[in-house]
């Protein structure tokens, strides 16, 4: 699983990020962020800053990083229907699968939405035992945009 997250990580500091947040995906936080079976972490841009530049070179400032971890086991009801609505919000607002790793029952899927002011970076990470949700919200490296 270790392996799994630092590859997922990674993989969020190697893409750009956004400027303007998805109000559906705020909803979906805030919703499940009071629930006694979620561990709810933000993180403010400014400690997010602190990352080397030669690892987040896209990334010209994080606003914040949004983390809900969920407390029970990763494959029951709660888990399902939690992770079921977040796709449908996806989906809906058009965002796209652009990595995804399966290894020995442990999944990540890292989606973006890319818009005309960025990037919005969402990673699902679940195993049999942990599901963790991961939303950066920032703006994107102006000379980074030339390159796609």
């Amino acid at each position: 699983m270790k392996k799994i997250v630092l590859v997922a990580i990674a993989s969020l500091f190697f893409t750009n990020v956004i400027q303007a947040q998805s109000p559906q995906l705020e909803s979906i936080f805030e919703q499940y962020s009071d629930k006694k079976s979620f561990t709810y972490v933000y993180v403010n841009g400014s400690v997010n800053n602190i990352i080397p530049s030669h690892i987040s070179n896209n990334i010209s400032t994080v606003s914040f990083t949004k983390i809900l971890t969920y407390n029970g086991n990763a494959t029951d009801t709660i888990a399902k229907g939690f992770v079921s609505k977040l796709k449908n919000v996806l989906n809906s607002q058009n965002f796209e699968l652009i990595v995804q790793v399966k290894d020995s029952g442990d999944k990540v899927e890292t989606y973006q939405k890319v818009s005309d002011f960025g990037t919005e970076i969402v990673l699902i990470i679940k195993d049999t035992t942990d599901l963790i949700i991961m939303w950066v919200y920032g703006k994107t490296n102006p000379s980074s945009k030339s390159n796609k």
